[in-house]
């Protein structure tokens, strides 16, 4: 049994997401194809990619997190270049928004995208798991699967905490695929929190790369396909 998983930062970050608890729970390999700020094509091609490159069988588990949709991605020089919500990146400027960008046109490219996937992956017999960052109308797959809103436990960092993310596994996740989560599992979510809300209340000026270093000094064999 194999683990991928896929979304946005609320799925690969600096410290562990609901990817990284069910990889440690179930112990098994994990392929974490997630990337901060990619929106929903650019999910959908990385399944397209993971499955290319690792040949899905029916004894894999596959897991979706969809995001926002109000965003872009581009694959430039062999890079996925990701900007979060297209509305606030300097990459994209408002001549490119007057000219490229539409509600009506976002609503078409995500929807495809998501519809798009659930179509292919179910066609390779996978174990799938689908939920979304954001409220979906219910017409789509897994639209009953939303992350719960952040209470920003981190103060100066608005992503879920590993608490958070350890509470959508337990709560959403493994009632849908009908599994139990193990106790050594949550207490190495709780050890988790302790040391990084100390790494994060003790160096609230460091960038995230500084802080990612401090906090792999706790997480042995993490894994990331960005």
């Amino acid at each position: 049994m194999r683990l991928f998983t896929f979304g946005c930062s609320y799925t690969e970050y600096i410290w562990p997401t609901w990817s990284d608890i069910i990889a440690q729970d179930l112990d098994i390999e994990n392929h974490n194809y997630a990337k901060a700020g990619m929106g929903n094509q650019g999910i959908a091609c990385r399944t397209i990619e993971a499955n290319e490159k690792h040949n899905f069988n029916n004894k894999d588990l596959v897991c979706i997190l969809w995001s926002s949709w109000q965003r872009v991605d581009l694959l430039k020089d062999g890079k996925w270049i990701t900007e979060g919500n297209i509305l606030n990146s300097d990459y994209y400027d408002d001549e490119y928004l007057s000219k490229h960008w539409s509600e009506e046109n976002d609503i078409v490219r995500n929807r495809t995208a998501i519809l798009h996937t659930n179509a292919y992956l179910k066609s390779l017999n996978v174990d799938l798991f689908q939920g979304h960052k954001d409220k979906v109308d219910n017409s789509l797959p897994g639209f009953q699967n939303i992350f719960p809103m952040s209470k920003n436990v981190y103060r100066t960092d608005s992503h879920p905490s590993v608490l958070e993310h350890l509470s959508f596994v337990e709560k959403i996740v493994y009632p849908y695929l009908g599994y139990e989560l193990k106790e050594s599992t949550k207490s190495w979510c709780r050890d988790m929190e302790i040391k990084i809300q100390q790494i994060v209340g003790e160096n609230t000026r460091m960038s995230n790369l500084e802080l990612e270093d401090q906090i792999l000094e706790h997480w042995s064999g993490r894994v990331s396909y960005v």
